[in-house]
């Protein structure tokens, strides 16, 4: 009786353990106290060569920070350019004000592109619209007019630093996550006539026989891609020609590929989500499984739809999306 009560006393503690390491597990405690020094952005091999930005890129790997528990972070890159005396000018946000100009805003501005995995390759495209951003190059006509044709014909040594945190959706971040990487610096690097406007948010589907979203496809995806409301904002709007019956689709950020972290759909698991409209031709957008957008491969298909217009209204910061079917005349 008693070897029976010790192995019952054993058994209950070895369940209770159980019990509590996968309470840790779905209830990880953040620990950010040794994230920074854990933090490490690689030298890439390209460094020290000379780059010219227009139709190159750059790799970039890092560890993952340290926050106590295997976690998944969001990362994003900042640009920066090195100064005379050695300190680093980081790209901010402006925006536009009432005069027509830009205005600093002093916060961080990031490439379009955000990751979950520690690499990125970085298109030279997306450099260069920061270091001109930084530049206070405002429109495209004050390339030659403003100087820059020939402040950006020499190389200029640029920085780099990657930022992590931990999100809870798109643009909610667990507060205290955030941490910077060190920078690293390209030697030679040169820009080259171009100017960061709003971002694009591309529908990728059936109906375009999921031509692969990349840069080398960025021109055939004009016709298929909805516009940035304005810069920074994360709200996109605008008309796609479906001209296909029971389409499916999903959206992407960049054109980073299959495997990049920049898709968009109902859910995160890659399956379509079957939807419809309503007899008023508007997409439901008051039930989460048919209004909601988040990071993932998930996507919609309009069983019964024949193929037409449809005006899209996509908030990344809400994470809603708004379909409306519209007449060819509008």
């Amino acid at each position: 009786m008693k070897k029976f009560k010790i192995w019952s006393s054993l058994l209950l503690s070895m369940l209770l353990l159980v019990a509590c390491e996968a309470d840790r597990d779905s209830n990880p405690v953040i620990n950010t106290n040794g994230t920074s020094a854990s933090f490490s952005l690689n030298t890439p091999v390209q460094s020290e060569q000379y780059i010219d930005l227009e139709n190159n890129s750059i790799y970039l790997t890092w560890s993952n920070p340290d926050y106590g528990y295997n976690a998944i972070a969001t990362y994003k890159i900042q640009i920066g350019l090195v100064q005379a005396d050695g300190s680093i000018k980081w790209n901010t946000r402006k925006v536009k004000g009432d005069d027509g100009h830009f205005v600093d805003t002093g916060e961080p501005d990031y490439i379009v592109s955000t990751f979950n995995t520690c690499k990125a390759e970085i298109s030279g495209k997306n450099i260069a619209m920061d270091i001109n951003q930084i530049d206070g190059l405002e429109k495209i006509d004050d390339w030659e007019t403003g100087g820059f044709e020939l402040l950006n014909q020499a190389y200029r040594e640029i920085a780099v630093r990657v930022r992590a945190s931990i999100n809870v959706t798109s643009s909610q971040e667990v507060e205290g996550t955030d941490v910077y990487s060190n920078p690293v610096t390209f030697k030679y690097m040169r820009s080259y006539k171009i100017i960061k406007l709003p971002a694009k948010l591309y529908v990728v589907g059936n109906y375009n026989s999921w031509l692969e979203p990349v840069e080398k496809n960025e021109e055939a995806y004009k016709e298929w891609a909805i516009d940035e409301t304005e810069i920074g904002s994360n709200v996109f709007h605008g008309v796609i020609n479906i001209d296909y019956a029971n389409p499916q689709f999903r959206f992407y950020k960049g054109l980073t590929g299959w495997d990049g972290d920049d898709s968009w759909g109902p859910q995160e698991k890659d399956e379509g989500i079957e939807a419809g409209f309503d007899d008023d031709g508007n997409f439901p957008n008051d039930d989460f499984s048919d209004g909601a957008i988040m990071e993932g491969k998930g996507s919609w298909v309009f069983k019964g739809f024949p193929g037409g217009k449809i005006d899209m209204t996509v908030d990344l910061n809400a994470g809603t999306v708004k379909f409306k079917v519209v007449d060819d005349e509008e």
